[in-house]
């Protein structure tokens, strides 16, 4: 009996190649969206400083103009925060879109590699039925011989 081969083996492996090309765009939008965190935290952090200074400030006696400045840095971070959940939220979406994308390659992939185990399930049971035809034909053949060994005696 020849070798066992999946047929679909091209297609399988072609989808495990769109997979891999799908989890490296996965793990792209990822480390974009963790830069964007790590810069929405930098602001965060300096509008919390800057709102610190000026309350600092403030007690200690300052100016008009310079509250005023404060308070113009401090709402200018403040709308670029703004800005930047939103493009969060975007990157979060793009995100979520793409793990849906990896999820499905990997279903396909994982109903080929299901579809190769059934095939070589009924090839080893081929192959098994065929060695059973052989020992049989083989046992037939020997008993047969033997009964006509024993006629000719």
């Amino acid at each position: 009996m020849k070798k066992f081969h999946f047929s679909l083996e091209r297609m399988r492996s072609y989808k495990e190649q769109m997979l891999e090309t799908q989890k490296n765009a996965l793990r792209t939008l990822r480390h974009e969206k963790q830069q964007l965190d790590d810069r929405i935290e930098a602001y965060r952090a300096e509008m919390s400083r800057a709102n610190r200074e000026l309350l600092r400030k403030t007690h200690e006696g300052i100016s008009v103009v310079e509250v005023k400045s404060y308070r113009f840095q401090i709402e200018n971070m403040r709308l670029q925060l703004e800005e930047l959940g939103k493009e969060q939220k975007r990157m979060e979406r793009m995100v979520e879109r793409q793990m849906q994308v990896v999820l499905e390659a990997q279903q396909e992939v994982s109903g080929l590699d299901k579809l190769e185990e059934k095939q070589l399930e009924e090839y080893q049971r081929d192959v098994m039925r065929a060695d059973e035809q052989l020992i049989a034909e083989f046992i037939s053949t020997k008993l047969a011989m033997q009964k006509d060994y024993t006629h000719a005696s």
